[in-house]
């Protein structure tokens, strides 16, 4: 009778011991699974192509990337990779284009651009200026741009070479902040 007993006792602890692993395996799960799911976008696409139109019906800026992920949580965030973005200023053909490595758009329409971020401008010469920077901010309700990154610009006959940038789209306007250096060339 002992042996039954010790037999009953050593199983009986064998299945509580079983069910306890089991009960912390499942939360642990359950836990992986509530984090994964708040990284997870809630939409994604690939090869993007969008275009914005004011209420007057001009084009006020297209955006491309090679992928997109949305997600909308406590705050909602687009991410982009490849982000190609051109902005019209109002009543004009020609606008801004900027690229990047990568793009994140906030919910207050700001978008940040990291990683070999291009400018290029259009001139009311018709001449090109280019920007390059590591990072930039674009205000895309006031069209306003600024970083505190070292920047360069280039455009016929000179480089500017600084620290920090603000400006606007609309205006046309881009002002290198600190450590300006110049660079001017005649041209050929």
């Amino acid at each position: 009778m002992n042996r039954v007993i010790l037999f009953t006792v050593i199983l009986f602890g064998a299945a509580i011991g079983l069910y306890y692993y089991q009960s912390l395996l499942k939360s642990e799960i359950d836990i992986n699974a509530e984090n994964q799911g708040q990284q997870r976008p809630d939409y994604t696409a690939k090869t993007l192509r969008s275009r914005i139109y004011n209420q007057e019906g001009q084009l006020e800026n297209q955006i491309w990337a090679s992928n997109m992920k949305y997600y909308n949580g406590s705050m909602t965030l687009t991410q982009f990779d490849a982000p190609k973005l051109v902005v019209y200023p109002s009543g004009k053909r020609s606008g801004w284009t900027l690229n990047a490595s990568h793009g994140e758009l906030e919910q207050n329409n700001l978008l940040r651009l990291s990683e070999d971020v291009v400018i290029t401008m259009l001139t009311a010469q018709n001449q090109t200026n280019t920007l390059l920077t590591d990072y930039v901010d674009i205000d895309l309700t006031t069209n306003d741009v600024s970083s505190d990154q070292p920047v360069t610009v280039k455009g016929p006959g000179y480089r500017l070479d600084g620290v920090g940038l603000k400006g606007n789209v609309e205006q046309e306007h881009i002002e290198v902040l600190n450590d300006v250096k110049a660079t001017y060339e005649p041209e050929k």
